[in-house]
């Protein structure tokens, strides 16, 4: 055993240092040269798009918004089936088939919540665009 791990892990250590050597431009930058000058416009739409935070608001509003697709779907069915004894003159076969229902206004209640998640992360992600506007002012 030993003899095989060895060559693979000496064979992933010099594979991962190859990945590090890569050319600079085969790598995304989300720096931006400097050419002239910078207009208001263009220094907000450009702290606007790569700003880390609200790139955490818009990826909070895009998972709520996922949740509420989520709470308003059914839950899954069941299906089992069950063989009791091994001798065939004694044996019984159970095929059971089983869809929870949602009494009491869970379902709707789970939307409701779903709703509000996502109406309160896209006050966060309006309200974080206004601040780092107001930085770039």
């Amino acid at each position: 055993m030993r003899e095989l791990l060895l060559p693979l892990g000496v064979a992933a250590c010099l594979l991962h240092p190859v990945s590090l050597l890569a050319e600079p431009s085969a790598v995304s930058s989300n720096t931006v040269e400097a050419s002239g000058e910078l207009s208001l416009a263009t220094a907000l739409s450009l702290a606007l798009s790569a700003h880390p935070e609200l790139r955490i608001a818009a990826r909070e509003v895009d998972a709520a918004s996922h949740a509420l697709a989520q709470a308003g779907v059914l839950p899954n069915p069941e299906f089992s089936t069950l063989v009791e004894d091994l001798d065939k003159t004694y044996r019984t076969t159970t095929i059971q088939f089983n869809q929870p229902l949602e009494l009491g206004g869970k379902r709707t209640a789970r939307i409701a919540v779903a709703e509000s998640d996502q109406q309160l992360a896209s006050a966060d992600l309006r309200s974080e665009e206004r601040r780092v506007g107001k930085e770039c002012r």
